[in-house]
């Protein structure tokens, strides 16, 4: 009686497999599919696809395919719409060029922190990692643009290409009248003196007032208005005379600030103008080769004689 209650039960089923009952079939639907650039793996769900070609159901479920290539991946959703039609997955490439070009004459690029050359450059990136183009002209504003890792060449051409300076306002400095004859030098860098000014950068500047021989060397720091005029105070010393006699004559003399070097003053009887303030004297004999050192404290004006003697008691 089992077994035969088993048969029926097999021949119910086998009948609602083949017969009126039974499930419709699958409809199965075909697409191609290849990348660019060709012949890079493909996967179906994360299984490596064999051939080109893949078969799905058309009521789904639907899968995903992948492709990669270092730091690039494409992915695509199978859809019933891609029934007999080719999938083409595409990669952007790792590397792309892109043109600087600020449209500033003089104009520098850097790389990546290191400096490229003048502009217009053309740079190749690696669009795998970050990348940082920087430029900078005198009298504009230093600017830079970051393209991130995994950027489209597209993005990575439309940021160096956005990549412009902006003039930095200006104004002039007006270089004063001096007791002594002085040159002057902005930021490090000589100037002349003119009537109508120099044009600068508006912000802060170091202004120096130098006159070797007569050991003049001042600086302030002035900031410079938005197309409006600064004058710089300078604090220049008034003149000391040093005379300095030896005997014997002829003797070399140096003389030096504090702290600095020292500069040949010519040879014994001396007679001297320079600012006044605190030195050190060094007398040396020719003849002996004995030298002496000294400090001095100048006071604007004459000052009494410097007395050194070799050979006797000064």
């Amino acid at each position: 009686m089992a077994a035969t209650l088993v048969l029926a039960g097999i021949g119910a089923a086998y009948l609602l497999r083949i017969g009126p009952f039974a499930p419709p079939p699958v409809a199965m639907l075909t697409a191609r599919v290849r990348t660019e650039p060709a012949g890079l793996l493909v996967r179906q769900n994360g299984t490596p696809l064999v051939g080109d070609a893949i078969q799905f159901p058309a009521a789904g479920p639907f899968e995903i395919l992948t492709s990669s290539q270092g730091c690039r991946e494409a992915k695509h959703r199978v859809e019933a719409a891609d029934a007999g039609r080719e999938i083409v997955l595409v990669l952007d490439p790792e590397r792309a060029e892109v043109v600087v070009d600020p449209g500033v004459p003089g104009a520098r690029v850097a790389f990546n922190g290191e400096d490229v050359g003048a502009a217009p450059a053309t740079i190749e990136l690696d669009l795998c990692r970050d990348n940082t183009i920087g430029i900078q002209a005198e009298s504009y504003r230093a600017t830079s643009v970051t393209i991130p890792a995994k950027a489209t060449p597209l993005d990575a051409r439309s940021a160096a290409l956005a990549l412009k300076l902006e003039a930095i306002p200006t104004g002039r400095l007006l270089l004063p009248q001096t007791r002594v004859p002085t040159s002057f030098f902005v930021d490090g860098e000589p100037v002349p003196r003119s009537s109508d000014g120099v044009e600068l950068p508006a912000g802060p500047h170091q202004i120096r007032a130098t006159n070797e021989d007569r050991f003049v060397d001042v600086a302030v720091i002035v900031e410079v208005p938005v197309g409006g005029n600064a004058t710089p105070a300078f604090d220049i010393p008034p003149l000391a005379r040093l005379v300095v006699q030896t005997f014997p004559p002829n003797c070399r003399g140096a003389l030096m600030r504090p702290g600095s070097t020292w500069r040949p003053l010519g040879e014994t009887p001396l007679r001297y103008e320079l600012a006044a303030g605190r030195y050190v004297l060094r007398v040396e004999s020719p003849a002996s080769g004995e030298s002496r050192e000294q400090d001095v404290n100048l006071a604007p004006g004459t000052n009494a004689p410097i007395r050194i003697s070799f050979g006797r008691p000064s």
